[in-house]
């Protein structure tokens, strides 16, 4: 999926923050001037973060995203940005080789 930086509605306010998620994270492979292994690396930490949000975007209830109409929007877009850099931060764990965790594969 391609965000589309200019669009200005959404189905509800958990849609919108996944969006906004991935219209703001840049492609990093462009902006590192790195050796090519680097670059590789990061094109493929883009490449996950970026088909992980198409899915939150497109099959929000598959995460358990749940609006509270009690709650400000601000108060249940939290739930989005943390599931986000949570898994993220597995998926770099992973790529660093670190044996903190029992995991086999998060992808």
């Amino acid at each position: 999926m391609i965000f589309d930086r200019n669009q200005t509605e959404f189905k509800d306010c958990i849609q919108e923050k996944v969006w906004e998620l991935a219209t703001r994270q840049p492609p990093f492979e462009r902006i590192l001037p790195y050796a090519d292994t680097l670059k590789s690396a990061c094109a493929d930490y883009y490449n996950f973060n970026q088909a992980l949000l198409s899915d939150m975007y497109e099959n929000p209830d598959r995460f358990g995203f749940e609006i509270d109409p009690s709650q400000p929007d601000w108060m249940n877009k939290k739930q989005v940005e943390f599931y986000f850099w949570f898994i993220g931060g597995l998926k770099i764990l992973q790529a660093i080789n670190m044996r903190c965790l029992p995991m086999r594969s998060i992808s």
